[in-house]
């Protein structure tokens, strides 16, 4: 193509020449030789103009034929990569019958395996078509759950909450459950040494058995008060009322059977109140004492 290009300019030029020459010895000749050259000289312009257009013509036809060629070389070397690769693919095509001819001689193909594995492909193209719904689903289902845990975790924590609520008043129902119990046993252990002692004027309360066990029901009592004040400090301060009155009303009777006995006791004691040291016991107090 550059050949025919080259060939194509040096012919123009040639003939530029010649009818240059032809047309320069015209003009001699002619009346209107100055408007010829002029005639020429624009001739001349335009044929210079063409002559460049050419070899920029021929530039481009290089390069054209350049990158043309490296296209080719390129696709040359694809085509033999892709060779490659088919004959790769082959050797790995061949290589797996002759595994599936060795297998199938060796009993170990058998058809409810191929079919295993035909359902097995299946499942997995399947598997494969909805992973990525599964990622999105995955996404939200994640948020969901961090949402759900959030509101599990609280109401975890409310429950246990609650359970502890219910825990200190079943145990404070149990404490004060006891505190009832040991007041009854207390008084109705006064109404036994009233009856021990009833018509007997001389006798010895240290030799008294019910005045001992009056005694430790009254410690039990005031134990059962002190456990509570431990316990709970709130609760106990609303039975406090009570104390008051319990001490009152057992000390009374007490004294009651002080009387019996013809032992003069002060308001504010009894005959059981040196009986403590006696039988090797300590009286206990209630907390507010």
């Amino acid at each position: 193509m550059q050949v025919k290009t080259d060939h194509i300019a040096d012919k123009a030029k040639a003939t530029r020449d010649l009818m240059i020459k032809v047309e320069k010895a015209a003009a001699e000749h002619s009346k209107a030789g100055e408007d010829h050259k002029s005639s020429m000289t624009k001739f001349g312009k335009i044929s210079d103009d063409m002559e460049a257009l050419a070899r920029k013509i021929t530039m481009k036809e290089q390069a054209l034929t350049q990158i043309v060629s490296t296209y080719k070389r390129q696709i040359a070397e694809m085509k033999a990569q892709m060779d490659e690769m088919m004959k790769d693919k082959e050797k790995a095509e061949n290589e797996m019958k002759d595994l599936k001819t060795q297998a199938a001689s060796a009993g170990k193909f058998k058809t409810d395996v191929q079919q295993e594995q035909a359902k097995t492909e299946k499942e997995m193209q399947t598997a494969q078509q909805e992973l990525q719904a599964i990622r999105r689903a995955l996404d939200s289902a994640v948020s969901a759950a961090t949402v759900a845990e959030a509101q599990e975790v609280q109401a975890a924590n409310e429950a246990r909450e609650a359970n502890g609520r219910v825990e200190v008043a079943k145990k404070t129902k149990e404490y004060l459950m006891k505190i009832r119990g040991a007041v009854r046993s207390y008084y109705g252990s006064i109404d036994d040494l009233e009856g021990a002692v009833e018509g007997q004027a001389k006798v010895e309360l240290k030799d008294v058995a019910e005045a001992k066990t009056m005694l430790e029901k009254y410690n039990t009592m005031i134990s059962s008060f002190r456990n509570l004040h431990a316990y709970d400090a709130e609760v106990y301060t609303k039975v406090t009322p009570a104390i008051k009155e319990v001490k009152e009303n057992a000390f009374a009777q007490i004294r009651f059977i002080c009387d019996m006995m013809g032992i003069k006791t002060s308001k504010d004691a009894h005959c059981l109140s040196d009986l403590w040291g006696t039988l090797g016991m300590t009286k206990l107090e209630f907390p507010s004492d």
